[in-house]
């Protein structure tokens, strides 16, 4: 399809060969190509080219397997191949125009409708080190490192993530370029951006290829540079930043993160107390967001029927028979807890609502997105898997190719999820307990770096 309206774009609103614009949308589409610049026409041509290269008599994958000569995107084999195929090139920025103007009619759709934030995105970590960003942006990346975190409880043999990390140092000495073009194309089309690991503005955990993730080391990085861009950015773009500071974070961090306007990142699964039960919400702190749970952990309703133990020890990383029933039993204790906490904070009656250690229910779903509602926490999201009633997560940390990472459909449409009855009821009960006006008053105050 998008061949076909190309086609149509280049004969209508262009001069048939792409040079000249004949329409003020051809003028719009060339003007957009030359905005975007060299980040645009990088990865434009990184497309051209691993089509030809997949497609030929010997596929090949990867950058890293391409002649020599076309490996480097400045070199007089790629330019020579720029000028030859022109027109491909073209195409390729034209579907990210496409792209472009799709999110720009949301963002507009959202300030008509007085939608304070309008779209939400994540910034990941980082990019596949065969895809066109590793291509482009050799000179400032470690490609033969892995990041991924040590050993803990949760992956005892540690985890990697198979991403090449940032160097510091080349980072640096090119200004923050990479980082700063990250940050504004990701904050262009939204009112709001969650930092994957916010940890790696200050440290990060590198693994040698083809090492076990035990082998790694932590690597320091320039986080009052990388801190300062943030907030200015943050500030242009007037946007909330929030910064995924799950697991071991040094309190040094968080009072760092608090000083410039990052929104701390606070997951009900995690917000223990000192004994092991959950924290009241009005001991979430202010400046953050609340959310149950998030895509890298277990939904609701896997969490309770202990799906995502199943799959830890179906694949291993749960090493015994053992270990296994521990962690169920653990669980079990999880949930006495958790409805001790909703019956506490009064979101929970057993007397009226229906709901188990063993049966998961859409009153439990209520209760326990109350209990999250009610923290003085400036924002607070719903994971859609939840809001579906979805049982598997969406990715398993620490996993590769064990786990399918972020191919599990949703069970519902997004029409059907209109009129699913559970979905209705936590929206109710949200919208009750968040109303819009009061966050927006808090967010227009306090919500930029």
């Amino acid at each position: 399809i998008f061949e076909v309206l190309f086609d149509e774009c280049v004969q209508r609103h262009l001069d048939g060969r792409g040079l000249e614009a004949v329409t003020s949308r051809g003028t719009a589409f060339l003007a957009f190509v030359k905005r975007e610049g060299e980040a645009l026409e990088h990865y434009a041509l990184f497309q051209a080219l691993r089509e030809r290269f997949e497609q030929g008599a010997t596929p090949v994958w990867g950058w890293q397997e391409w002649p020599v000569e076309y490996q480097d995107p400045r070199s007089p084999a790629v330019l020579a191949f720029r000028l030859e195929h022109a027109t491909r090139v073209l195409f390729f920025q034209y579907v990210q125009w496409v792209a472009a103007e799709q999110l720009t009619a949301v963002m507009q759709t959202c300030r008509h409708h007085e939608m304070v934030i309008g779209l939400y995105h994540d910034l990941a970590l980082g990019s596949d080190r065969s895809g066109s960003d590793a291509w482009r942006c050799q000179s400032v990346l470690a490609l033969q490192a892995d990041c991924g975190a040590p050993p803990d409880a949760f992956a005892p043999q540690g985890q990697n993530w198979g991403l090449p990390p940032f160097n510091p140092v080349r980072l640096r000495d090119e200004g923050y370029a990479v980082f700063i073009e990250l940050l504004r194309h990701n904050l262009r089309y939204g009112g709001a951006l969650r930092l994957d690991h916010v940890m790696a503005l200050f440290r990060l955990f590198w693994i040698p290829r083809g090492r076990p993730a035990a082998e790694g080391t932590y690597v320091q990085y320039p986080a009052k540079d990388l801190l300062g861009i943030l907030a200015l950015e943050s500030i242009r773009h007037q946007a909330v930043i929030i910064g995924e500071d799950l697991g071991t974070v040094p309190d040094s961090v968080r009072e760092q993160l608090l000083a410039v306007g990052v929104l701390s990142y606070r997951v009900f699964y995690f917000e223990r107390a000192w004994d092991g039960g959950w924290k009241s919400p009005d001991a979430y702190p202010a400046q953050a967001l609340a959310v149950v749970n998030t895509h890298d952990l277990p939904t609701l309703k896997g969490f309770w029927a202990g799906h995502d133990i199943d799959v830890r020890y179906r694949l291993g990383i749960i090493p015994t028979a053992e270990a296994k029933d521990l962690a169920m039993a653990e669980r079990d204790r999880d949930k006495m807890q958790i409805f001790d906490a909703l019956t506490r904070e009064g979101v929970w009656d057993p007397r009226t609502q229906h709901g188990s250690l063993t049966d998961f229910s859409d009153d439990l779903l209520e209760s326990i997105h109350a209990y999250a509602a009610r923290t003085s926490s400036w924002m607070m999201l719903v994971n859609l898997d939840d809001f579906s009633g979805e049982e598997t997560q969406s990715n398993l940390p620490g996993t590769l190719d064990t786990y399918p990472n972020w191919s599990r459909k949703m069970s519902r449409t997004v029409e059907e999820l209109r009129f699913h009855p559970p979905a209705v009821g936590l929206a109710r009960i949200l919208t009750r307990l968040r109303p819009g006006g009061a966050g927006r008053s808090r967010l227009s105050r306090k919500g930029t770096a």
